[in-house]
């Protein structure tokens, strides 16, 4: 029997298999070995990719939807970014829309929004037009999704874990009311029959399991979508040949064209609500959540300080017209935390080398965005602050009423201030001048001291 052909063992009928297929590698950046190591290996299989398709082997083929594989492939191939854009161009490359696959509980809603508006500017400088929220390996899925990507113009999304609908395509609509058109990869991303060594009759005999699953699950004329590929593989020469002799009706796409061929009786299809974290379906991993428990607090620590104050008080500064041009260490600082969001990485569930970086960057970002802070304060106060009062940094969503605690420091030469009325001071000590810290013509000399005093006040807005 023709393997494109699956029979209905209810209606006794041939179905024809309407069926896709896309070639892929799946990339953790950093998991079971270190980034750099994955960088080398990352360089062999998009060279191998760019020869295919340039030969003619390959007619197209996905980067996981994580733009971040084109600056590491980059750093070292500079001279092939133009070949890269010709096949983005050409549709022959698939890429985006994210910068990187992250966890999506375990960093923030704004997080998952920079990373997604990152991924779409690096994706569209290289030429791609068109998108689907490919998902293919996070542990369960946000319910805000189908709106965030609503947010960004995608329409789609593409997902495994977290579910076990009852077919593969589905309505996933987040608590906002936004809705997304849903294809559940139902048997995983992860096919590697073609590259493991297997004979032609095991292939056959895995091709017509997988046919018969997917076709028990699909109404009659909707698409299903093989892939092909796996974790850090490449393109897999024998493939095309192999899928010709399976299925010679199947049609080579990419995620975001596949998601376009969208049939008309939509209206018939389930609509799922909210969070996707069944149990049931594919394996969670559940056990992250409180793995490597440090990386989780100091991601949430910096998360805070670049959105809830680093941020506003840029905001302040360039309001009062006080403001230098911080772009280019923004986008570092957001880049950096990105690169810790990955599933494999903020999950906490890699190799000890790999946790070892993550610490590093969070570090960098943590040194950085201190200095910021800092000078931001110190021009909105020099800008604001008028004498015998004191300006305090409301930066959260509500009104505060309650009680503060100061830090000042005065020189000690001249008259000391007294405390301010209906205050309550906690310490004094002498200490050295941090004002080197801000004022780039003073040094951490130790003739430099400044007593420091810690006061408590009652604030009221």
């Amino acid at each position: 029997m023709n393997v494109s052909m699956i029979n209905d063992s209810i209606s006794g009928q041939q179905r024809s298999l309407n069926c896709f297929v896309y070639y892929h590698t799946h990339w953790d950046r950093e998991w079971y070995l270190p980034f750099r190591e994955y960088q080398h290996r990352l360089l062999k299989v998009v060279d191998e990719v760019i020869s295919a398709l340039q030969t003619h082997q390959l007619s197209c083929f996905t980067l996981d939807g994580q733009t971040v594989l084109l600056e590491d492939y980059l750093e070292f191939r500079p001279h092939q970014e133009e070949t890269l854009k010709k096949f983005i161009q050409t549709d022959q490359l698939s890429i985006g829309p994210w910068y990187v696959m992250p966890d999506e509980f375990l960093v923030s809603g704004e997080s998952l929004i920079r990373n997604l508006q990152r991924g779409l500017s690096i994706s569209r400088s290289f030429g791609e037009k068109t998108f689907t929220g490919y998902l293919p390996d996070t542990f369960g899925h946000s319910a805000d999704i189908p709106m965030i990507l609503r947010h960004f113009g995608i329409e789609s999304a593409m997902v495994w874990r977290g579910i076990q609908p009852q077919m593969p395509w589905f309505w996933w609509e987040s608590p906002s009311g936004d809705k997304i058109w849903t294809y559940h990869l139902t048997e995983g991303y992860f096919q590697n029959v073609f590259h493991m060594g297997k004979d032609f009759e095991e292939q056959t005999t895995f091709f017509n399991k997988w046919s018969q699953t997917l076709q028990d699950l699909t109404p009659d004329n909707i698409p299903v979508l093989f892939p092909i590929g796996a974790d850090h593989l490449g393109f897999m020469k024998t493939s095309p040949s192999l899928i010709n002799q399976l299925a010679p009706q199947a049609k080579t796409t990419t995620p975001d064209k596949f998601m376009q061929a969208i049939p008309d009786a939509k209206t018939s299809i389930n609509t799922i609500h909210g969070e996707l974290r069944d149990f049931k379906g594919p394996y969670l991993l559940p056990g992250v959540f409180s793995s490597r428990m440090y990386l989780k607090q100091w991601n949430r620590k910096l998360e805070w300080r670049l959105t809830r104050q680093l941020e506003q008080l840029l905001v302040w500064e360039q309001l009062l017209g006080l403001s230098p041009c911080y772009e280019k260490e923004l986008g570092f600082l957001w880049k950096m935390l990105l690169l810790n969001h990955p599933h494999d990485s903020i999950c906490g569930c890699s190799i000890d080398s790999v946790h070892r970086e993550n610490e590093t960057r969070f570090e960098q970002i943590d040194q950085l965005s201190t200095a910021m802070v800092r000078d931001a304060h110190h021009a909105i106060q020099a800008q604001l602050q008028t004498p015998g009062t004191v300006l305090v940094f409301n930066l959260s969503d509500a009104l505060f009423t309650g009680v503060v605690e100061l830090q000042q420091d005065y020189p000690l030469v001249g008259l000391m201030p007294e405390p301010l009325p209906h205050s309550q001071v906690l310490s004094e000590e002498t200490r050295l001048d941090e004002s080197f810290l801000r004022d780039t013509n003073i040094l951490p000399l130790s003739e430099n001291q400044a007593l420091r005093r810690k006061t408590l006040i009652w604030v009221d807005h």
